[in-house]
């Protein structure tokens, strides 16, 4: 079980919840952190100098969804899309949930007129996951390619999932630069201190910034507020199923006893059948013999 650190024990914001992600990444003041973290991502496919944030709130497109909302969705200086998304707990049908939304991304940036399809910006989906999934790499590019001939995909559409659980177990043996910022994102608040004093360059920064004593009280009473709330859906989440399992516990084993009361009674109506008819040759037996 996750051992939740208590809010005295902490030194810095959860970087894995939704308040203490989007306070380091989506701010204005920040955003180089941001094209950081997407340029180190990318391993050079693509390189971003510029992002524009844009309203994360969106409409689905599908009449029976309800609308979406990501953490981060921003455009690099060619108008090409990112959606990045922090789910913190097991979430079903992630990667359906992740195809429909970049889907809808990428039909948007049709440019309607005679040539519609001729510059549609690109979307790339980042989706970072507490949780595993039946996937067992850490990281994880979805692209649509040409099953006989790998080398050829449709450019500007591509759904990469990262699963924290998978990375290292310690810091020094993180191999990739993506893998060092989700280990600093889990485990901030766990890491040696000599660590975190190691640290470098975007990395320390996100230290600095994320550290609770640097924040304003304002800042502070609004992180520690999110962080209740979160616990509390959670929790909500979590005694609903304790329920639902209690529940299904106790229907279970009033079946059982009904089932086993119905056995048991045809156990002894077949008792008292058998019993009637060795009863029955017994009797028959008695009379033929007084016959003779």
């Amino acid at each position: 079980m996750k051992r939740e650190i208590a809010q005295t024990e902490q030194k810095y914001v959860n970087l894995l919840h939704d308040w203490g992600f989007k306070m380091i990444f989506k701010r204005e003041q920040h955003k180089h952190l941001l094209i950081a973290f997407l340029n180190d991502l990318l391993h050079g496919e693509k390189v971003i100098n510029d992002i524009t944030y844009k309203d994360s709130d969106l409409q689905s497109g599908i009449e029976a969804e309800r609308n979406c909302s990501f953490d981060i969705y921003c455009t690099d200086q060619n108008e090409d899309i990112y959606l990045i998304e922090m789910q913190y707990t097991q979430q079903s049908f992630i990667f359906s949930r992740m195809v429909s939304y970049t889907s809808n991304l990428y039909v948007s940036g049709i440019n309607k007129g005679i040539d519609w399809y001729k510059n549609i910006s690109g979307v790339i989906s980042i989706c970072i996951m507490n949780f595993e999934t039946a996937d067992t790499k850490f990281r994880t590019n979805y692209r649509l390619i040409d099953d006989t001939d790998l080398g050829r995909k449709l450019e500007g559409f591509c759904i990469i999932s990262l699963q924290i659980p998978r990375i290292s177990n310690t810091f020094e043996n993180c191999k990739t630069a993506e893998e060092k910022w989700l280990f600093l994102f889990k485990n901030i608040n766990t890491m040696e201190k000599a660590t975190l004093s190691e640290l470098k360059g975007n990395l320390q920064e996100v230290v600095n910034l994320a550290e609770l004593s640097a924040m304003s009280k304002d800042e502070q009473l609004r992180y520690f507020a999110a962080e209740n709330k979160e616990r509390a859906y959670w929790d909500s989440i979590g005694t609903a199923e304790s329920k639902g399992i209690a529940k299904g516990m106790a229907k279970g084993i009033e079946k059982g006893i009904k089932k086993g009361r119905e056995e048991g009674r045809e156990e002894g109506r077949e008792e008292g059948r058998e019993e009637g008819r060795e009863e029955g040759k017994l009797q028959t037996a008695k009379t033929m013999k007084l016959e003779e």
